[in-house]
């Protein structure tokens, strides 16, 4: 067959010329029948009728230079039985679309716009890790995915983390990602989604990762007064906003747009910042806001300002947000399926998910009464407990950088911007807890408005528990001497209970049982935490002059099953009977190309009213009685022990650094 005037151009050069030649091939059987022969050619050609169909009003977007589809999708190849279509990044992924006869519909029918939009993202998402984390909560047969992806539709993925965290995505349109924290109602963000908790400083560690692009295009960022306005329900879910064969809704912002570009809906009012409440003024040819109506006056802020702003020192006054719920323009920029005023009232409805389209939630006066207008320059994001709530607008590039591994300092591993809050977080969840579980800890009231931090102290010392303001992405431990005892701690040892933590505890994998043996170790009595101290030091900075070099076993190695099930606290405390466990790895420092260096697990045993060592044997360790390794330690121990019985101090880091020293495998 011969078919002329292609409504689509393709890069293939058997389509280039004005006439394209249809080769069709069928297998003719000699017990094939004439109705059989004619049925398959009638479906050939009601294959190509119903593609030439769908193509011909597909051509009519794609020639639109007004639309600029052609610089998001090439068509590959239109050979009129099959469309082939480039997109993505450098046009490398490929979709084929095709009528099937036999089921009697598109084999492959998808938005072009939406697959190069969310091409990027996804690839973006696709280097979060989804292993299976062990021994990372409390309950040791807990096991769960470090990250999870569940997608919602074609333009929003939620991201969950060790099931305690969820994260919204939104693909938006020119390269844009909106994130929120999943775990607030999309209908009333004072509830929190049962299952998952807020992620504290989300919104300000998002913040620092806006690009200026974005900020100029989507926002407004003036003032910080805005900040403290609470933000209306959002519903943030899927309309195709991508389809061109739909007509946009009464009064919508898409029916406004003279450029036929494929956009997202703009907003009913000028960008403004995120959480400002959506400007009462009225735009030509839009139904104005029902609690607009229902007022009737402008407001108050309004009233206030009278178009001049006042200095930032002079004017604060309460929020207007207590007098009436307003809408925000968060809901309607970000938000394509949102309710439009006229849908409220009758009018046509988005195409989306019915379940999303509620009438905005009031907000309590009393979750309103303590907040504030404060005017400044700054942009420091006020720390509300719904600020997460709102979409942050992201650029592709940026969303990329959050989501990509990469090496920091003191880093034994490479972990993504975004895992490392999320772990943080994590951890800072679950420290309180942790904490109230150690009686050796007493936590310490935080005094002023610091509500993310942790304040608790043993009986010498006085610890700070802070994320680090920088980058969000570390939590600092600030460690000093109770006044009476401030002569015993010098300033670079409480230093190394601060790097020790920050290296070695707050830091991939994030396990919570990491944590619980750190505070069982810094609840220990003066003379036995010094020692300890001093073996965080040999970790931080090996000396490799011993044979030896010495790391804490925080956890029970998979290795060491035997004395007790993996990821268990390795450090136990009794203070009624004066005595501590805990596991030491010994690695040998003379290292053989190709080989990995010996490695020793030991646990020690210390008897505080004895002040004698040894090596623990456990309930199942019949089989590491015999190993040579454990007979060389254990004699040496012995024989230190022996000499140093009548010593006045305490033999925990001598002994350690007996086996560093003098220890032969």
């Amino acid at each position: 067959c011969l078919f002329a005037r292609s409504p689509l151009q393709s890069l293939s050069r058997k389509e280039s010329g004005p006439i394209q030649r249809v080769i069709y091939m069928h297998e003719i059987r000699a017990e094939d029948s004439s109705k059989k022969v004619v049925l398959m050619i009638l479906e050939e050609w009601t294959s190509i009728a119903n593609l030439y169909s769908l193509v011909k009003d597909f051509s009519l977007v794609y020639n639109d230079t007004r639309t600029k589809l052609h610089q998001c999708v090439n068509i590959e190849s239109y050979s009129y039985r099959r469309l082939s279509m480039l997109y993505g990044p450098n046009k490398t992924n490929v979709v084929n679309i095709q009528w099937r006869s036999d089921a009697k519909q598109f084999q492959l029918s998808l938005a072009v716009l939406v697959l190069h939009e969310t091409c990027g993202p996804m690839a973006s998402i696709n280097k979060l890790p989804t292993a299976i984390v062990h021994a990372g909560a409390s309950n040791l047969k807990q096991l769960f995915q470090n990250f999870t992806i569940m997608p919602q539709s074609t333009t929003h993925v939620r991201i969950s983390f060790r099931q305690v965290i969820c994260i919204d995505v939104h693909f938006r349109s020119n390269g844009i990602v909106a994130l929120r924290d999943g775990a607030f109602s999309l209908f009333d963000n004072s509830k929190v989604v049962d299952g998952f908790n807020p992620a504290p400083m989300f919104k300000a560690f998002l913040t620092m990762h806006v690009d200026d692009s974005v900020t100029g295009l989507h926002m407004r960022r003036i003032s910080t007064a805005e900040d403290d306005n609470p933000p209306s329900p959002i519903g943030m879910d899927a309309v195709d906003v991508f389809s061109m064969s739909q007509q946009p809704s009464i009064g919508s912002p898409a029916s406004r747009r003279g450029d036929g570009g494929l956009r997202f809906p703009s907003p009913m009012t000028p960008p403004s910042n995120p959480h400002t409440p959506a400007s009462p003024a009225r735009m030509p040819g839009i139904a104005p806001s029902p609690s607009t109506n229902l007022i009737g006056t402008p407001s108050p802020a309004t009233l206030l300002t009278g178009g001049s702003p006042a200095p930032p020192q002079q004017l604060q006054i309460n929020s207007p947000g207590s007098f009436v719920p307003m809408p925000s323009p968060v809901s309607s920029f970000v938000t394509p399926q949102g309710p439009s005023p006229a849908s409220r009232h009758g009018a046509a409805t988005s195409p989306g998910h019915p379940a999303l389209h509620s009438p905005q939630t009031m907000i309590k006066d009393g979750d309103l009464s303590k907040s504030s207008v404060q005017l400044s320059h700054s942009r420091m994001l006020p720390q509300k407990a719904w600020a997460a709530s709102i979409p942050t607008l992201l650029s592709n590039e940026a969303f990329d950088i959050l989501l990509t591994p990469c090496m920091v300092t003191g880093a034994v591993c490479a972990v993504s911007p975004l895992e490392r809050f999320l772990g943080c977080a994590f951890l800072r969840k679950h420290l309180p807890r942790i904490i109230q579980a150690e009686e050796e800890l007493v936590t310490v009231p935080v005094q002023g408005t610091q509500p993310h931090v942790i304040q608790f102290k043993t009986e010498i010392l006085q610890f700070r528990v802070s994320y680090n303001m920088n980058s969000f992405q570390s939590i600092h431990l600030n460690v000093q001497s109770t006044p009476d005892l401030r002569e015993h701690w010098p300033a670079e040892v409480l230093e190394v209970v601060q790097q020790f933590f920050e290296l070695k505890i707050a830091c991939p994998p994030f396990k919570l049982n990491t944590v619980r043996a750190f505070c069982r170790l810094i609840g220990t009595p003066i003379r036995v935490l010094k020692d300890c101290i001093e073996i965080m030091r040999m970790e931080l900075c090996p000396d490799n002059r011993h044979k030896w070099s010495v790391q804490w076993c925080l956890t029970v190695p998979p290795a060491c099953a035997f004395v007790a099930p993996a990821g268990t606290p390795a450090v136990v405390f009794k203070k009624a009977t004066g005595k501590m466990l805990f596991m030491l790895q010994f690695t040998k420092n003379v290292q053989q190309g190709g080989i990995e260096p010996q490695t020793i697990y030991t646990q020690l045993l210390y008897d505080i009213n004895k002040n004698a060592i040894e090596q623990m044997q456990g309930p199942n360790s019949a089989r590491q009685l015999h190993t040579p390794q454990y007979i060389a330690i254990s004699q040496l121990l012995k024989r230190f022990s022996e000499a140093y019985q009548n010593s006045p101090e305490c033999l925990v880091f001598p002994a350690v650094r007996e086996i560093l020293q003098k220890f032969e495998s």
